[in-house]
C-alpha cells in the first residue's frame, strides 16, 4: 500500500490515504505526513481530514506543524479550510491555545494571514470555544469578508 502513495493519478494517492483510517496504526502517520506534502490539494486534504479520525496526539502534532509551517499561509483558502477543519477532532486546551494564538496575529501580509485567521475562527466555532467571543466579536468588524463571516458564523456556532 506505501507504494501506491508514489503512484502517478492522483485518485489512487487519495483513496490510499482515505484507507489508512481503517488501519489505525501509528506506522501510517509518517506516509500521511508525506501526503500533506503531495503536489495534488486532493491528496493533502484527504491526508489532514484522516489524521483528523486518527485522532491520536501524534496525528494532532503533524496536522499542527502543518499549519505553522511558514509556506503554508500560501495555501489555497479551501485548504487550509480543511486543515483546520481536521483539527476540530481533537478539543482540547493545545488546539484552543493555538487556534486563539493564529486568530489574535496580526501580519503585514494581510489577505494571506486573515484567510488563516478565518479558518481559525472558523474551526474556534466548530470545537465550541467560548474563551474566542471576545476576540470573534472583534473580528465581525473586520474589513476583510472572509474573516468577518466565518467570525459571525463561530458567534452563531456558539450561540453568542
Amino acid at each position: 500500500m506505501i507504494k501506491i502513495l508514489s503512484h502517478t493519478d492522483e485518485r489512487v494517492r487519495k483513496e490510499t490515504s482515505k484507507a489508512f483510517a481503517g488501519f489505525r496504526s501509528a506506522d501510517t502517520l509518517p506516509h500521511l505526513k508525506n501526503a500533506l506534502k503531495d503536489k495534488a490539494p486532493t491528496v493533502r486534504i484527504t491526508a489532514a481530514r484522516t489524521l483528523g479520525v486518527l485522532k491520536t496526539p501524534p496525528a494532532k502534532k503533524i496536522l499542527l506543524d502543518e499549519l505553522s509551517a511558514g509556506n503554508f499561509s500560501s495555501a489555497d483558502f479551501m485548504e487550509k479550510k480543511e486543515l483546520f477543519g481536521a483539527l476540530s477532532s481533537w478539543q482540547d486546551d493545545e488546539v484552543k491555545d493555538f487556534l486563539l494564538k493564529t486568530l489574535k496575529r496580526n501580519k503585514f501580509w494581510k489577505k494571506k494571514n486573515d484567510e488563516t485567521r478565518a479558518c481559525a475562527a472558523f474551526t474556534l466555532g466548530m470545537i465550541g470555544c467560548r474563551e474566542a467571543v471576545p476576540i470573534l466579536e472583534k473580528t465581525i468588524n473586520s474589513k476583510n469578508i472572509l474573516l468577518k463571516k466565518h467570525s459571525q458564523a463561530a458567534l452563531q456556532q456558539l450561540k453568542v
